[in-house]
């Protein structure tokens, strides 16, 4: 009994000191590689302590009867002469007491092989996760590029020769389309409400068209069909939640000019099988300037309303806009 009680005191000492001095002091980098690995060893511990009771149980069972029950280690006849030493089988009857002890271990065991497949099952959505955010990001690089290459050629007469100028990047392209199309509601300000889906196709096809001089597009429209890619990407990964998927639809909205978000709602209004509207549904995509703040000037609180109205008039879906509830 004695013997215990000093074990036990030496373990709870050893224990004290480990954890009082030698872990605080530990390294960060080896304190990291712990918590990485700490519940897998308890685990393998676990099961190891398990494994070792099981097949040691009956010595264990006989040194615990010993000294800390106090059964006599010999057997004494009456007259107290000693007849033999203890033997398993005469711990027989204690032994039916802790027969439970199989069941025990039993059920543990099972306990540890569920907690390492639910284990296993979060690594594997880690993983899963991992491998859609590494496609995801390198997509959205991607489609940046093919944005970024945009150009529109810019000529002049001199003449009768006419010479390239300038070349307006994606920059500004996308800058000059966002003032026609706030130049084209300001001009048709008083008939926004009467405006038809032919009106707002002729916006882009005359900016492309009178930009470029009447030469190729340079891949101005086929560029926003990666945007669809992307965003169904997205929306079908089942491994994601809704807020994880509202995180990456911001990744691509904040990624995206100004501009860009013009010709996007232009795209899903003048688009004739609404392929636009049907990809972009609650995505929150184009964050665009609705909000009339008390600080804005009248010419940009008229730029906000005639926004709004030209929004509405085409029935255009609020889970499209970041600020949807203003169109509500």
């Amino acid at each position: 009994m004695l013997n215990i009680l000093i074990g036990c005191f030496l373990g709870f000492f050893i224990c004290f000191v480990v954890f009082r001095w030698v872990i605080p002091n530990l390294p960060e980098s080896f304190k990291e590689k712990v918590k990485k690995y700490f519940v897998p060893a308890v685990i393998v511990a676990i099961i190891l302590l398990a494994l070792i009771l099981y097949f040691f149980l009956p010595l264990a069972f006989k040194f615990v009867a010993i000294n800390l029950w106090g059964i006599p280690e010999t057997i004494k006849n009456s007259k107290g002469v000693v007849t033999g030493t203890l033997q398993l089988t005469d711990l027989g009857p204690l032994g039916d007491i802790y027969g439970s002890l199989n069941t025990l271990f039993t059920s543990l065991t099972l306990g540890v092989i569920a907690y390492t497949a639910i284990l296993q099952y979060r690594v594997s959505k880690v993983m899963q996760k991992d491998s859609f955010k590494n496609m995801f990001y390198s997509l959205l690089e991607q489609n940046r590029e093919i944005i970024n290459s945009i150009k529109f050629p810019q000529f002049e007469k001199i003449g009768l020769i006419k010479v390239k100028s300038e070349t307006w990047d994606s920059v500004k392209i996308f800058s000059e389309l966002s003032d026609t199309f706030t130049e084209f509601l300001e001009k048709n300000h008083h008939r926004i409400e009467s405006l038809t889906k032919e009106d707002v196709r002729k916006v882009l096809r005359n900016f492309v068209t009178d930009k470029t001089k009447n030469t190729r597009s340079n891949g101005f429209y086929s560029s926003f069909k990666n945007y669809k890619s992307l965003i169904n990407y997205v929306k079908h990964e089942e491994i994601l939640n809704e807020e994880e998927k509202s995180f990456y639809f911001s990744v691509i909205r904040n990624s995206m000019y100004y501009g860009e978000k013009k010709a996007l709602l232009l795209l899903v209004i003048s688009s004739s099988n609404d392929e636009y509207l049907e990809c972009f549904k609650d995505t929150s995509l184009l964050d665009l300037k609705l909000k009339i703040l008390s600080r804005d000037l009248i010419e940009e609180r008229e730029k906000k309303e005639r926004l709004i109205r030209f929004i509405k008039h085409f029935k255009v879906d609020p889970s499209l806009f970041k600020n949807g509830d203003l169109l509500k």
